[in-house]
């Protein structure tokens, strides 16, 4: 397993990153749409892909975290993207919440020069108890300033 930037992996790890996103955070996002399907599709706009590194294992996503410096977001919410997969009234919900919860979502304390901010850990749920996020994790302390 290695620890890729998915900036790297191109545009086509959207999909993936947006599959192992909704498997990890479902409890909260399907309230938007019972289909996880329908949700990946909705969100895989929204990532900032210079800031999420992936375990990648024979050319597969294993899982995903976020890394920014604490003043830039990891996600940007396009409205537009949402109603497009959500129909218009529940993409625009969407929007408005996933904007106010992750897009713009104040800290609860100063954020100091340096400060870093880790995001979103989660893990494919075929590859769950490997060590991925862990993996993830060490190497982002270990290799980012």
């Amino acid at each position: 397993m290695e620890i890729r930037r998915v900036s790297e992996l191109g545009e086509d790890a959207r999909k993936k990153i947006g599959d192992i996103f909704v498997a990890g955070f479902f409890q909260w996002l399907r309230y938007f749409s019972k289909d996880p399907e329908k949700l990946s599709c909705a969100l895989a706009h929204m990532f900032r892909l210079e800031t999420f590194y992936a375990a990648v294992e024979n050319e597969e996503i294993l899982g995903i975290a976020a890394c920014t410096d604490g003043r830039t977001s990891s996600v940007r919410i396009q409205t537009k993207e949402l109603r497009r997969n959500l129909g218009f009234v529940m993409g625009s919900f969407a929007g408005l919440q996933l904007k106010r919860e992750l897009e713009n979502r104040p800290y609860p304390f100063p954020l100091e020069p340096g400060t870093g901010s880790i995001e979103f850990v989660a893990t494919d749920p075929r590859h769950l108890g490997r060590g991925v996020a862990s993996a993830i994790l060490r190497h982002i302390f270990s290799d980012t300033p």
